[in-house]
């Protein structure tokens, strides 16, 4: 049987069950809503909700790959789907699965040393695991002009 290439697609995005505004206010979520995001209180509940709606869907969708790679059907998955599980695994309080979601990101994906946000929810994850290489991320931040004072990174 010959393997079949699909091209990677934004389809993952499509979180099934939500509507397009839940759809939208989930795909704006990522690392920086870290501390500013009330989980427990007023509209926090719903958002908790929607954020393990997309790890529970982001997770079934990698899990599904080997089972199509036994098929015979290649399907290249967007690596981003490890930067948003890393997103939202900071903003649940998950940080060694963010911590792996974002360093499997970071070895499949080019665009991951570009991404700003991406090496702040991977500094995030190094701070609270207490690793010691956060304040490198963040001095790297601030000599790539993405941040330009220390106070613009906010560290608990």
């Amino acid at each position: 049987m010959s393997a079949t290439a699909k091209p990677a697609d934004d389809s993952w995005r499509n979180i099934p069950g939500l509507n397009p505004n839940d759809q939208q206010r989930v795909m704006d979520l990522d690392s920086r809503h870290f501390d500013y995001l009330d989980l427990t209180s007023g509209n926090g509940p719903h958002t908790l909700e929607l954020i393990r709606k997309a790890i529970i869907h982001y997770n079934s969708l990698l899990l599904q790959e080997p089972e199509k790679l036994k098929q015979g059907i290649v399907q290249s998955l967007d690596p981003a789907i490890f930067c948003r599980l890393g997103h939202f695994f900071v903003l649940v309080l998950e940080w060694e699965k963010a911590l792996q979601a974002f360093q499997t990101f970071l070895v499949a994906s080019i665009k991951a040393r570009t991404d700003p946000y991406f090496y702040y929810g991977l500094g995030l994850s190094y701070f609270h695991l207490d690793l010691h290489l956060a304040g490198k991320l963040i001095e790297n931040l601030m000599i790539g002009g993405v941040f330009y004072h220390l106070c613009e990174c906010q560290l608990p």
